[in-house]
């Protein structure tokens, strides 16, 4: 059913069932809950670039990796995440995306360093380091505001 025909239905007064009700709210909170991510990586790696840079221009390159990388990885990982759902319920106690992250999160650190280094002219070594330090921040305190909030609204 498409957004149209959900919407013509419920003005009509016909009756949608409670389980769509639920999969749509599940799919807004979880649009929400990605746009969150991607404002909140800006933010911290704007504000660690700058510590580190002291330039605007940094800020800038940052905020235009992260407009691909973050929205790609999250969205990637929250597949994982569904398509794993019942195989980690019956068979794992544990986090079986883990591994899929740490390769992705890898995979961003390059991506973004060749990323710095086409746009700055550093050397390769200097970008890498550069990504690391910035993803390994943002990750660090985003894993840090997840556990929290879960423990807080969840």
């Amino acid at each position: 059913m498409n957004k149209e025909d959900l919407i013509n239905d419920f003005e009509s007064g016909k009756e949608i069932p409670m389980e769509l009700w639920n999969e749509k709210i599940g799919d807004s909170i979880n649009y929400l809950l990605l746009g969150a991510a991607l404002v909140l990586t800006i933010v911290i790696e704007g504000i660690t670039v700058f510590i580190f840079r002291k330039d605007k221009k940094y800020v800038g390159y940052s905020v235009l990796v992260n407009l691909i990388t973050n929205p790609a990885v999250n969205l990637i990982i929250f597949r994982v995440n569904n398509d794993l759902w019942l195989w980690r319920r019956w068979f794992f106690s544990g986090d079986v995306t883990a591994p899929y992250v740490f390769v992705l999160e890898a995979a961003v650190v390059v991506i973004e360093a060749v990323c710095y280094r086409a746009m700055t002219g550093e050397s390769m070594g200097e970008s890498m380091k550069l990504s690391f330090v910035l993803n390994i921040t943002s990750y660090t305190i985003g894993l840090f505001l997840n556990t929290w909030f879960s423990y807080i609204f969840w």
